[in-house]
């Protein structure tokens, strides 16, 4: 009897996964490719793994993008043409597959911020979209349907970990008792196959269809608990905490400088999920519908407060992309809220709906995070050029005048966020070929940094081309080595009798346990931080800015700095190194 009930589960969960890889051909296909590609990334040695590496992020990139945006229209097809032969399904795989190839070759020319913030934010509004194409535009209880899907993402992510526990305890038991030699890669092998193969095709598996219908007795009785009597009641006292803030802004005038922003927007945020989801209960529970009433209305006058403090960062400083998605999407926030108040719970798909279709605008066109914040932050630098008679013939010309401390701030932090966030080609009126060391030729100051410039600030130094050939001519032997912070004296390269290890933010050369060589490589960062500045992205930096040539009595070295990486504490004045990929050329004497 117990054998025919597991070849009944075995052939029913067979049955299961066969359909889930009809329904939904191409996402599955995905998942199994991207692990395919994290498998090969750790099989790879890094030697011939870093030719390719950023074309992998790419590929990786896209297949993430790739899965929500196949279910997505998978799920379309289903609502509106449920009856679709298969070979058109094939053709619309296929058109989906020359899409995903196009935005590789077209929209992500690298991994840098703005093209994986445009990933990222389509990759969300394909999310919304597939949650809510079965439910365009008519149907009811959406709310339901979407707590079932949660409760499907719970049980997919208890499985997988129950799954990916009992295959790590088997392995360790087989290493530990049968075969030492065994590979440890497989424990990683195990969860990289767990998270994107079955964790996908269970959730996906069984995924609610055109035809099914859900009532409030299908409701999770542990959703409904968690919702009114813990989320609910933490919202109330939230509300009260804000709205004490509030009081305490009108009494004093001194308006925050950022932080009520991101408040009020992840209160509006939890605000507008628990009410969509508790809407099925507010004929039936007072608390609730209390609850509802108040919130819809209670949350304006916060909503209000976020913008003018947002609207006074804007007013000031201009647009970035930051200050563009809390207004962006305290926009959405109040629309949400006015539907909520008016629509009563009818046609609720129209909030994920219109928060992808926001996300979409953020992300393509003219009125894109991107474009605004270039637009917004060239009017800027304009401005401020004018205000000091900086712009002749369309260029830029020194000022004698001593240039306001501010104004020279203000424009070292427009370049910084060019440098770093775009590109310096994007800002006007710069000479051709600019970079930030040029600075003091351009504008007639060197760099100049607010008080707050530096605090949590990063820095990266590299060569972007690793075609670049390295004189090897003269030296007896080369190791190549990465320095990222470990313990003193860990050992991070091997060549023969001498080790190269790192202790604190030394580089040291060991021969037969003997110290013969060290390196401070804090005396190259702070030589590069007063050259290029903390904020550092121009790829165009002086390739003998990252090599070091020393001698002592032992030996003759010659260190080719790869990357150097790391942070700076500017009120603090302290530069904390976290890594370093470098070339050691060793001539013994």
């Amino acid at each position: 009897m117990r054998k025919e009930k597991i070849v009944k589960f075995a052939k029913q969960s067979l049955e299961d996964i066969q359909i889930t890889v009809l329904r939904f051909p191409l996402a599955i296909m995905l998942c199994v490719i991207l692990a395919g590609i994290t498998i090969y990334r750790i099989e790879m040695p890094y030697e011939k793994l870093r030719d390719i590496d950023e074309i992998l992020n790419r590929i990786m990139a896209v297949i993430v993008l790739g899965v929500p945006f196949s279910l997505g229209v998978d799920l379309l097809i289903e609502r509106f043409w449920e009856k679709i032969c298969y070979h058109v399904k094939i053709v619309f795989n296929l058109l989906k597959i020359v899409l995903l190839v196009l935005y590789y070759y077209f929209a992500l020319p690298n991994i840098d911020m703005v093209p994986m913030l445009r990933l990222s934010m389509l990759a969300i509004a394909m999310i919304f979209i597939f949650i809510s194409a079965l439910y365009m535009f008519k149907r009811e209880n959406f709310e339901i349907f979407i707590t079932k899907i949660m409760t499907k993402v719970a049980m997919t992510a208890f499985f997988a970990v129950m799954l990916g526990l009992g295959i790590t305890f088997t392995l360790f038991a087989i290493q530990s008792l049968l075969y030492e030699n065994m590979s440890r890669d497989l424990y990683a092998y195990t969860w990289i196959i767990i998270n994107f193969v079955f964790a996908p095709t269970h959730f996906l598996s069984g995924f609610p269809k055109i035809d099914d219908e859900y009532t409030v007795k299908d409701y999770s009785k542990v959703l409904k608990l968690l919702l009114i009597y813990i989320v609910m009641p933490i919202i109330s006292v939230f509300t009260l905490v804000l709205y004490t803030y509030f009081a305490k802004i009108i009494v004093t005038q001194i308006w925050p400088e950022g932080i009520v922003s991101y408040l009020v927007l992840s209160y509006a945020g939890a605000g507008i999920a628990t009410l969509f989801l508790v809407k099925p209960f507010v004929e039936e529970n007072k608390w609730v519908r209390i609850f509802t009433k108040v919130l819809t209305k209670t949350i304006i006058p916060l909503l209000i407060m976020m913008f003018i403090a947002i609207g006074i960062r804007i007013g000031e400083f201009g647009f970035t992309e930051s200050r563009y998605y809390i207004l962006l999407i305290g926009i959405w926030a109040t629309f949400a809220m006015i539907f909520l108040n008016f629509n009563k719970g009818k046609r609720n798909v129209v909030l994920p709906i219109s928060l992808a279709f926001v996300l979409l605008i953020s992300v393509v066109g003219p009125l894109s995070a991107f474009n605004v914040s270039i637009a917004s932050q060239n009017q800027r630098f304009q401005n401020i050029l004018h205000k000091n008679g900086m712009i002749y013939n369309k260029g830029i010309v020194k000022n004698d005048i001593d240039i306001d401390k501010y104004d020279r701030r203000e424009i070292s932090g427009i370049i910084r966020y060019f440098a770093g966030t775009h590109d310096l080609d994007d800002l006007e009126y710069l000479p051709a070929d600019f970079t930030v060391r040029d600075m003091e030729e351009t504008f007639g100051f060197k760099e100049e940094y607010g008080e707050r410039s530096f605090i949590n600030s990063h820095f990266h130094f590299g060569i972007n081309d690793e075609t670049q050939a390295v004189d090897v001519v003269g030296y007896d032997v080369m190791i190549r080595g990465m320095m990222r912070k470990l313990q003193a004296g860990d050992p991070k390269s091997v060549q023969g009798e001498l080790f190269v290890v790192r202790k604190g933010d030394k580089i040291v050369i060991l021969k037969n346990d003997v110290e013969i060589y060290e390196y401070d490589m804090m005396k190259i960062t702070e030589a590069l931080i007063k050259e290029y500045g903390v904020d550092f992205r121009d790829r165009d930096i002086v390739r003998g800015d990252l090599v070091v040539e020393e001698e002592n009595s032992l030996i003759r070295v010659k260190l080719v700095f790869s990357s150097i990486f790391g942070s700076y504490d500017g009120d603090a004045d302290e530069i904390e190194i976290n890594g370093a990929e470098v070339i050691l050329l060793i001539d013994f004497k």
